[in-house]
């Protein structure tokens, strides 16, 4: 088969990182380039998926944070209900501030970049699972 799931990928991230985080066309290449190459994507795979443990409570304390500068009452409920308090705030943000305007939105689409890579990418790419760190 002349598709390559890999390659695939590496475009997705790409476009991402050109249109969504405002990266230059030269800055995305280098780092498809680098998640291109499948030693260097597995070792930052692994330790990637170390850190979304401690990103994703910082970033739920952080939307707590900004939810209780807000409304008390919206801030129990993101305490309550982390993933669709998170999806609200970004677009609630984003629409008040603006996407590119706002650091709760940068931060969001980082995060999501973190979990793209971590998740999602073993299934695009012909390499397994990165291996744990122990």
């Amino acid at each position: 088969m002349f598709f390559n799931k890999s390659i695939f990928f590496n475009m997705l991230l790409a476009v991402y990182l050109y249109f969504l985080l405002g990266f230059s066309w030269w800055a995305s290449a280098l780092i498809v380039t680098i998640f291109a190459c499948t030693p260097i994507c597995v070792l930052l795979g692994a330790i990637l998926e170390k850190l979304i443990i401690i990103i994703s409570i910082a970033m739920h304390v952080y939307t707590s944070i900004f939810a209780f500068s807000h409304n008390w009452v919206k801030g129990i409920f993101t305490l309550v209900l982390p993933g669709i308090s998170e999806i609200y705030w970004f677009i609630a943000d984003g629409c008040e501030n603006g996407f590119n305007n706002s650091l709760f939105c940068t931060i969001s689409l980082w995060y999501v970049l973190g979990l793209v890579i971590v998740f999602i990418m073993p299934h695009f790419t012909d390499w397994n699972k990165p291996p744990r760190l122990s």
